[in-house]
């Protein structure tokens, strides 16, 4: 059983998500990634109606979903996976990329890093081995051999 911290944690990652995926029509592939995402979280539906009521209250900034995620590593697989789901239709637009500047600002993400990880490469298996890359990790290509 995840503890408080832990489910205010995931809610919060999957409620900017949300946020970023409707700041402009939500697409077919935008919603796979995001079901993607949900499942290797393991979401429950209660963590899934929670992060999408979260993503809708208007009265919550952008930076109170953030300040529950944690961790400066969770923080830059946020911007990563928001990178992932801006660009899964093949194109980022103007509103996803005034998300995803507002996002870095909050999450305090190095100008380098914004670089390597906000490309059409971040729902490829090239932006997973970059992101592993910045952060000291191995990917999952390297590990199988």
């Amino acid at each position: 059983m995840a503890d408080s911290k832990d489910l205010a944690s995931r809610v919060g990652f999957l409620a900017t998500l949300l946020r970023l995926a409707r700041a402009d029509e939500v697409c077919t592939s935008e919603r796979d990634h995001l079901g993607a995402v949900a499942e290797w979280m393991r979401a429950t539906d209660q963590e899934l109606g929670a992060a999408m009521q979260m993503a809708d209250d208007e009265t919550l900034e952008l930076r109170d979903l953030v300040a529950r995620v944690g961790s400066p590593d969770k923080g830059l697989l946020l911007f990563r996976e928001c990178c992932a789901v801006a660009w899964a239709d093949g194109r980022k637009s103007v509103l996803e990329q005034e998300f995803l500047d507002l996002l870095a600002q909050v999450l305090g993400v190095a100008e380098e890093s914004r670089f390597i990880l906000d490309s059409a490469l971040a729902c490829s298996p090239e932006g997973e081995r970059r992101f592993l890359e910045l952060i000291g990790g191995t990917s999952s290509s390297e590990i199988e051999g």
